[in-house]
């Protein structure tokens, strides 16, 4: 299917992106579980550069014709979700897919799994072949996308 992000106000540059443990509660941008402190997540901090100067922080040039704009943004992803995006990408992947056409924007994970009609079956298939223990998940095991009964 590919992703193409044509929502995202901005695409990151740069993303510096680590498992660590939560040093204070959050929430999953997925999903919207709180993470609790303490609890390992996928931390994702997210940076795009101004298009006129190149850089994060204005320089004089940058001020002086009129606009910086740079975007910085920090996700929190829990490992549940982290573990259900990583099965897209590799279907994605499997398909053609590269770059950040793999994977959905950040937040709208639960629309691959139940928005689209082809690629939910094969994303649940992916998950509970690398993942078992998600079988079960509502994402995965949810019969209100059964193509058969809504009669497609």
């Amino acid at each position: 299917m590919c992703f193409n992000h044509d929502e995202c106000e901005w695409i990151a540059d740069e993303a510096d992106d680590s498992i660590t443990e939560v040093d204070a509660s959050c929430c999953c941008w997925d999903c919207g579980v709180r993470i609790p402190e303490g609890c390992d997540y996928r931390r994702i901090h997210l940076t795009k550069c101004c298009v006129e100067c190149g850089e994060m922080e204005p320089t004089e040039e940058c001020l002086e014709e009129g606009g910086h704009e740079s975007y910085e943004d920090t996700v929190q992803i829990c490992l549940i979700c982290n573990d259900l995006r990583s099965a897209v990408i590799e279907v994605e992947e499997s398909e053609g897919c590269r770059g950040n056409e793999v994977e959905p924007s950040y937040g709208a994970l639960e629309d691959a799994f139940v928005k689209y009609w082809n690629e939910p079956i094969q994303y649940a298939d992916a998950v509970v072949k690398k993942f078992p223990h998600l079988r079960h998940h509502p994402w995965i095991n949810d019969d209100s996308f059964d193509p058969i009964e809504l009669g497609i």
